[in-house]
């Protein structure tokens, strides 16, 4: 009797599901969309974030030579869309917590309110 009542919940569950989808496809144009998105690279040192900005980005933005030292906002138009790229600068890769220099912590944190309200993804390259 259980196994029915579970089926039955489940196929709740994607009728529910379906619904909620046909609606945000009527509602945005046949594609959920947002107009605006914001990125936060993190990584270590050398992990190729600028690299990955510039992809994200599809032209040269970031500076692909050096260090990063301090949070680098760079801005474009990918597919459509307003996207804000925000560089953080990297840890060393066998470093822990504690032997991260402050001023690289704070840049860090301060990355997330580059993107406001807050950023739509954190992307951790490796």
């Amino acid at each position: 009797m259980e196994k029915w009542r579970a089926a039955g919940r489940a196929e709740e569950r994607k009728m529910k599901v379906k619904k909620q989808r046909e609606f945000l496809r009527s509602a945005a144009g046949g594609v959920p969309h947002i107009s605006d998105m914001g990125i936060v690279l993190l990584g270590n040192r050398a992990a190729g974030k600028s690299s990955s900005g510039n992809t994200i980005l599809g032209r040269k933005e970031f500076d692909t030579v050096g260090r990063t030292a301090e949070c680098v906002k760079r801005e474009g138009e990918t597919a459509g869309r307003h996207i804000t790229v925000v560089e953080a600068p990297g840890w060393w890769i066998n470093s822990t917590v504690e032997l991260t220099p402050e001023r690289d912590k704070r840049e860090i944190v301060l990355s997330v309110s580059l993107c406001p309200p807050g950023p739509h993804a954190v992307v951790l390259i490796i």
